[in-house]
């Protein structure tokens, strides 16, 4: 009796642990990625680790003139139609989407599971953006075109949950890493990518980019070493 007792015990905590992945990871990853976490439940630390991530923030350029010339509803559509679009190629590299704050969104590699090509995916994930726009913009001429800038950036950071426990939980990183993609894509011109140095030293057998003038940026006291990129090398 106490074996089968055991063994409920075992299957109901196995039940809540795959509830407790699907309600965290369900709206930010691949489905594939989250059949992988709940095959593999160690594989996680929702407590917080310091590991390498890449990161890719995108922003929306001119939002302010589009929201004053927009209506708030026309202005969510707009968005959300965007939006779409490029969530899609995060999701094809398989990253993890971890914000959308206003007119921008961040997306980090290399977790919750390990990625030994994440600088590369973060770069692939920035570039499809950036042609599937294009495209979209294309296709749907009668769409108010928008202009994006991009910013790629790989180094350390604290990904976990983050939030109130047993209340609003996100899924994100936190760090310079974080900080460093937030500034080049605050620096980056209309339809532009920007890689720190970092990430470019792993992917540069892969990419076609653009070495710029040291860059000066808010919050740190050394320039960045910034290459543009210009296209992926088949």
């Amino acid at each position: 009796t106490a074996l089968v007792i055991d063994d409920r015990t075992e299957i109901k905590r196995s039940e809540a642990q795959v509830k407790e992945i699907r309600r965290i990871f369900e709206r930010y990853v691949h489905p594939k990625v989250v059949q992988q976490l709940i095959k593999d439940p160690m594989a996680l630390n929702l407590g917080g680790e310091t590991k390498e991530i890449s990161v890719v923030f995108a922003d929306i350029r001119g939002y302010t003139r589009l929201s004053e010339r927009l209506a708030p509803e026309q202005m969510m559509n707009l968005l959300n139609s965007y939006l779409e679009i490029m969530v899609k190629e995060i999701w094809d590299e398989e990253g993890t989407l971890t914000a959308f704050i206003g007119d921008a969104l961040m997306a980090i590699f290399n977790a919750p599971l390990p990625q030994g090509d994440h600088a590369l995916r973060a770069v692939r994930a920035a570039w499809k953006m950036r042609l599937a726009v294009q495209k979209y913009q294309q296709d749907q001429p009668q769409e108010i075109p928008i202009a994006f800038g991009f910013g790629v950036n790989s180094g350390l950071g604290v990904v976990g949950n983050l939030g109130s426990q047993g209340r609003l939980q996100n899924y994100t990183a936190i760090g310079d890493a974080v900080n460093v993609a937030a500034r080049l894509q605050q620096n980056t011109l209309d339809n532009n990518i920007l890689l720190n140095h970092s990430t470019f030293l792993q992917v540069r057998q892969h990419i076609i980019a653009s070495r710029l003038p040291p860059m000066n940026v808010k919050n740190k006291t050394a320039p960045l070493d910034v290459w543009s990129l210009l296209g992926l090398v088949e």
